[in-house]
């Protein structure tokens, strides 16, 4: 912001001027480029894959980096002269800090315009890769995107059809189609892979076949496992029955044993109390 750093004076080329007069012309170019990447997105809101506005949103992208580069080598510069000018008392704290946030400030928009950028850019060679895979995989098996309405639902057919899908709905379209293709059985990273690397249609119609043959053998031995796991846990069964029939056997057999020993304790109280008397004062028995 221009108030930022008015009333702060640096010399370029040897003439003293103030810096925001310094940056005017920058700061010019800069808010124009703004207001027209705001208008851009905007529209792309509407329309997320129109070439025409992301084409413009690209160009408009790389002119906010140049200009704001250009502020930013020029803020750069002046820090030296306003850290002197601060210390000579020539301006004060508020101003010196005021000017700091200027930078940073700048430097920050700069960061995320080259964030922008790098993330258009990534979402563009998606956008063409994923295009790539689902016209190889169509040609391959002989189909079309209508021929998969009812496994992609009405909106997504109507986005691919128009050209308006996203980079993430076209890989989600492709693992849709290849199950589909292969009854529910393909893996989709080697699909992906080969449509990545193979041109041959007949390859790639092989490879489905391959991926289908591949995920029924996977299931017969999902089965097979799973039986013999039953089987285990049947015969683990009964050994644990085996083992608690011994068990309860050993605890009956210690009751037994118990009850007895009970019993003889029993008598001897009687005898003793029989023969000394009923209170049994003169003995004492001790557990």
């Amino acid at each position: 912001m221009a108030n930022r750093i008015k009333g702060i004076t640096v010399e370029i080329g040897g003439d003293a001027t103030g810096l925001d007069k310094a940056l005017k012309s920058v700061n010019s170019s800069i808010t124009k480029t703004q207001s027209a990447l705001n208008d851009v997105n905007r529209l792309l809101k509407l329309d997320p894959s129109n070439i025409v506005l992301v084409a413009q949103k690209q160009e408009l992208l790389a002119q906010a980096i140049s200009q704001t580069e250009e502020k930013l080598s020029a803020l750069e510069s002046a820090q030296e002269q306003v850290a002197a000018a601060f210390a000579r008392g020539d301006i004060g704290a508020d101003k010196y800090q005021a000017f700091q946030r200027e930078i940073e400030e700048t430097r920050g928009k700069l960061n995320k315009y080259k964030s922008d950028l790098s993330s258009l850019q990534t979402e563009q060679d998606s956008l063409s890769q994923n295009t790539a895979r689902l016209e190889k995989l169509f040609d391959a098996t002989g189909t079309e995107v209508d021929d998969y309405a009812d496994v992609l639902g009405s909106r997504l057919v109507s986005a691919i059809k128009s050209g308006s899908a996203s980079s993430d709905q076209l890989r989600t379209a492709i693992e849709k189609i290849g199950k589909s293709a292969t009854g529910g059985k393909a893996d989709i990273r080697q699909l992906t892979d080969a449509l990545d690397t193979v041109d041959d249609g007949e390859a790639i119609r092989n490879l489905i076949e391959e991926l289908e043959k591949a995920g029924d053998a996977a299931q017969d031995t999902a089965e097979d496992v799973g039986q013999i796991t039953e089987n285990t846990k049947g015969a683990a069964i009964m050994q644990a029955a085996d083992q608690l029939s011994a068990v309860g056997e050993k605890i009956q057999e210690i009751g037994s044993n118990a009850m007895d020993a009970y019993s003889e304790r029993e008598n001897a109280v009687t005898k003793v109390n029989a023969y000394f008397g009923e209170t049994g004062g003169a003995v004492r028995f001790c557990d």
